[in-house]
């Protein structure tokens, strides 16, 4: 009889020493951060593109409806002083508007939309234009009386800035021959007045500069800093 045998693999156990630990821990680490700043990278640059292409939307919409009505229609913008906390000078809607025949004063009818926030930071800004004879919209005595809500159960009537397009498709209001333009830049607002978070709200080239054509009523982004 042969006699059998179990054999019996004997394995080594084996670990990491402490430079390897070391060495991994430390790759983790720079590719940690390398995928936060791409992500913090990407992140900027999709919130300027939807705020963007959320203002190019109203205020085209704006002449397009004005267009298909014959009717003027305003594209109101919250002011920095009044309206609710979270909206100043960063939300817009569009109303249809009328023109007093006696004192020229615009008065709001219905609301064609609902109110748009500005994404991340971004706000309306006031200052300097592109051009040297440029005009910001923003910049203007506040031209319409919108009724807003403080909360669930009360509402104030507050006035605000506006861009309003005639029943032609061009701008009437604000009023002028310069250039009209709006800008949006990173910012919030405390106490009815702006503070910068991203870019010098003085510096138009680190804005978002979009131009509207007086006559045309046609909108198009300047490409900036």
């Amino acid at each position: 009889m042969i006699p059998t045998f179990d054999v019996v693999k004997k394995t080594k156990n084996s670990g990491f020493s402490l430079v390897e630990l070391l060495t991994v821990v430390g790759i983790m680490s720079v590719l940690l951060v390398m995928g936060t700043v791409l992500f913090r990278g990407v992140g900027q640059g999709e919130t300027r593109e939807s705020a963007r292409t959320l203002l190019l939307a109203g205020l085209n919409n704006a002449q397009s409806r004005a267009l298909a009505t014959g009717q003027p229609v305003a594209m109101v913008m919250t002011p920095y002083d009044e309206g609710r906390e979270n909206e100043l000078g960063k939300s817009f809607t569009l109303f249809e508007v009328r023109q007093d025949d006696v004192t020229g004063d615009f008065e709001a009818g219905q609301q064609l939309r609902r109110w748009s926030l500005l994404p991340g930071r971004f706000i309306f800004s006031t200052g300097e234009t592109v051009s040297s004879s440029g005009q910001n919209a923003f910049d203007q005595a506040p031209v319409v009386s919108i009724s807003v809500k403080d909360d669930q159960f009360s509402r104030r009537v507050v006035q605000m800035p506006a861009i309003i397009f005639g029943g032609d498709g061009r701008v009437v209001w604000p009023a002028g021959e310069a250039e009209l333009e709006v800008h949006l830049s990173e910012g919030t607002v405390e106490n009815g007045l702006a503070i910068a978070t991203g870019n010098d709200l003085d510096d138009w080239r680190q804005r978002e500069v979009f131009v509207i054509g007086r006559q045309t009523g046609r909108v198009r982004y300047l490409q900036t800093n």
